[in-house]
């Protein structure tokens, strides 16, 4: 799961000095990272599929301090949200707003919030230096694969935005146009959704909003990891959608170096790439508007030198993401504030 890839080092890696790490989790968690997690920490407790038996099993942990690594993505996880389980109940950036009135503390970055986005929480906003995820570094293959392999053509300018479909905003629509306008050479790759009818959805959509240049936006099968990873290395430039900016995404193809073009806005959710080009230091794929989203695409996909110089940067500062124990020791030292001033 995308948080368990995000999040799910964090509590292997607080220190046992200093917390006693008591991690929740559900009883079909049984997957490889869920099994790591709850190996390394000092107490795994499985909860049953029931909210208020699974209410009274935390309660009677009697927590200092209890955190929700995401809230919304689980109709449990959320409504559990609602009770007061711990003198101190916090979660972080897996919820992309502000969580039930019980949450006191919202873990975010400087990086991530805006004046205008801070005003929409009720929890207050911890910005930590660092982005908090204490991400593994993605694996990069040494031989790679052809684009023949995923049936695209060699000659073509390769546009990927790989993101879950749901994230593809109507408004999104008119800068697939003009992209795709300008480059006659272009072809828009995405990823079929989870449920097939969410791929013939936006196929119908685009049919209607972009019928010029509808024919040249191919939807390839999910991919696997390494098949993924090999696809992003194959592209020319990756398109962050417009508010709603890729997470694992993000961290899982900046490694290879490939340039995503990203436009934030005021709120949180439209910010984690731009966020994370941040902590690189490297700002030259951030658009300022719509005009230059697309001005900086088409220049990226249509210029091998400027694409070239961008992808070396990016290989060279995107280090700062990865295995960020930085980031963990500012996430202690706040925690344990937390529990001292409680």
């Amino acid at each position: 799961h995308s948080i368990g890839k995000l999040l799910g080092e964090i509590p292997v890696l607080l220190s046992k000095e200093k917390f006693y790490r008591v991690v929740f989790y559900f009883s079909d968690s049984s997957d490889l990272v869920a099994k790591e997690i709850q190996s390394n920490v000092d107490q795994a407790i499985e909860l049953p599929w029931n909210l208020s038996q699974a209410q009274k099993i935390i309660a009677k942990e009697e927590l200092d301090i209890l955190f929700y690594p995401e809230i919304g993505m689980d109709p449990l996880t959320f409504y559990l949200a609602f009770a007061r389980l711990a003198p101190i109940q916090c979660t972080t950036w897996g919820c992309t707003g502000t969580a039930p009135p019980n949450i006191d503390y919202f873990f975010s970055s400087k990086h991530l919030e805006t004046p205008i986005s801070l005003e929409n929480y009720h929890e207050k906003v911890i910005l930590m230096e660092n982005l908090i995820p204490y991400y593994v570094k993605p694996h990069i293959p040494s031989k790679l694969k052809s684009r023949q392999y995923f049936g695209l053509d060699e000659h073509s300018h390769l546009y990927l935005c790989p993101q879950s479909l749901f994230k593809i905003h109507p408004d999104f629509d008119s800068l697939i146009t003009e992209i795709l306008s300008q480059d006659q050479q272009g072809i828009l790759v995405l990823i079929q959704g989870k449920h097939p009818a969410w791929t013939k959805k936006l196929k119908q959509r685009f049919e209607k909003t972009m019928p010029k240049v509808s024919n040249r936006i191919h939807f390839l099968p999910r991919q696997s990891p390494e098949d993924f990873t090999h696809l992003v290395m194959l592209a020319e430039v990756m398109l962050d959608p417009l508010y709603l900016s890729g997470g694992n995404t993000t961290y899982d193809s900046l490694i290879t170096g490939t340039p995503i073009v990203t436009l934030p806005d005021q709120f949180q959710c439209s910010r984690i790439t731009y966020a994370c080009y941040q902590q690189m230091g490297m700002m030259d794929c951030v658009a300022h508007d719509e005009k230059s989203y697309v001005d900086l695409a088409i220049a990226i996909a249509t210029q091998p030198n400027l694409r070239n110089q961008l992808k070396q940067r990016i290989q060279q500062t995107s280090q700062a993401l990865y295995e960020n124990k930085v980031a963990v020791d500012e996430l202690e030292v706040i925690l344990q504030q937390l529990s001292a001033n409680s």
